[in-house]
């Protein structure tokens, strides 16, 4: 069963809040046909925004693992441009994209204790223990995982193939209905929401889900579509999404005798984020649709410290 780590550990390394983007988005080059669940991380796009600047100063403050600054410098958001991935039944494909060193990458491994190996005159990496691969070049990176690191390094070869050869999966439709400035995407079939392709998913599990996120008009806003095998289901899951917010959002936001002002004004913009999320249901499709105002998310992310996370 493929672990969700593996599709979100890159977009994780950009800073957090994993803000993914859509535009401008072409091709899948590399990406396997058979990936049951896609996303796509315009990570330039990001580092321009307001937000995108909140989210890596906050990374900024925290200390980062050695081999990551060995690899990427202090600041390695600065040399990603762009992400994308795919995820099989028991593998992931990750494409980082931007301007690397991959000298330093490589040092960095081999001190990790990342054994080499070569594909197509490409020099890849090997971890026995993570189960996976990276193969650094100056203009991208390819991350792949597997159940074992065997599966990683066959994913690993047949990615570097297939991107050389520029064979491409097809872009999922909901990849090109993002307006404004996106900051996500992502969208996938039901194997992918059940924990894996090879996991039968139960009648009341999701069969699709599309994902879109980003700024417009000067506020943030998620859009999330999830299609159920009928209506009842749709209902139902409404209903127990709303039940949760109904039942820890009161416990995020409540003020205590001993809150700053900074503590109070963080949990009364939290609990506007909390009272927006409005749900609809069409039929065996549930919309879950969350607008922000872009400055109210920026001061939550700058409170991340007087929230406790």
């Amino acid at each position: 069963m493929i672990n969700k780590k593996y599709i979100l550990v890159p977009a994780m390394a950009l800073g957090a809040v994993a803000v993914l983007s859509a535009a401008p988005f072409k091709t899948l080059r590399g990406v396997p046909a058979d990936s049951f669940a896609f996303y796509h991380v315009d990570a330039d796009a990001i580092k321009a925004s307001g937000i995108g600047k909140a989210i890596i100063a906050q990374a900024g403050k925290d200390e980062l693992p050695v081999a990551l600054k060995t690899a990427l410098g202090d600041k390695p958001w600065e040399s990603v441009s762009d992400l994308t991935g795919g995820a099989g039944e028991d593998s992931a494909v990750n494409f980082v994209r931007g301007k690397f060193n991959p000298e330093a990458i490589s040092k960095a491994l081999e001190k990790e204790g990342w054994k080499s190996a070569k594909a197509d005159a490409h020099t890849y990496f090997v971890s026995a223990e993570d189960n996976a691969c990276i193969c650094p070049t100056k203009g991208f990176v390819i991350a792949t995982f597997g159940a074992t690191a065997e599966q990683a390094e066959a994913v690993m070869k047949k990615a570097i193939a297939d991107y050389s050869a520029k064979k491409s999966a097809t872009v999922p439709a909901e990849f090109k209905k993002a307006t404004g400035t996106p900051f996500i995407i992502a969208a996938g079939n039901g194997a992918s929401l059940a924990g894996g392709a090879s996991v039968p998913a139960p009648e009341d599990l999701p069969k699709s889900f599309s994902l879109i996120a980003g700024e417009n008009a000067g506020n943030f806003s998620v859009n999330t579509v999830i299609e159920f095998a009928n209506a009842g289901k749709a209902s139902e899951a409404q209903m127990q999404a709303g039940m949760m917010i109904g039942m820890f959002g009161p416990m995020l936001t409540m003020e205590k005798p001993e809150d700053t002002a900074e503590q109070k004004a963080a949990k009364k913009d939290l609990g506007t984020v909390l009272k927006g999320i409005k749900f609809s249901d069409e039929g065996e499709k549930l919309k879950v649709d969350i607008v922000v105002p872009s400055e109210m998310l920026i001061r939550l992310i700058n409170a991340k410290d007087a929230l406790g996370m």
